[in-house]
């Protein structure tokens, strides 16, 4: 199984992200309700990382 690192797009599936401990868990509200705004609106790019052909997201990086 390979990956791809690529652009948020509007169909990816961030409500999958497991991040471990809850004290990350402002990092997974940040992907789900403003990552997609900031990238639309291209204020933020957000690149999440998926395994090739799906659109689970495993990681991501905001810049």
């Amino acid at each position: 199984m390979g990956f791809e690192l690529r652009e948020l797009a509007s169909g990816d599936g961030c409500n999958a992200l497991s991040l471990g401990s809850e004290a990350f868990a402002p990092l997974k509200s940040f992907l789900r309700k403003e990552a997609k705004k900031l990238h639309q609106e291209h204020l933020a790019r957000t690149f999440v990382l998926v395994p090739e052909g799906e659109t689970k997201v495993l990681a991501y990086i905001t810049t």
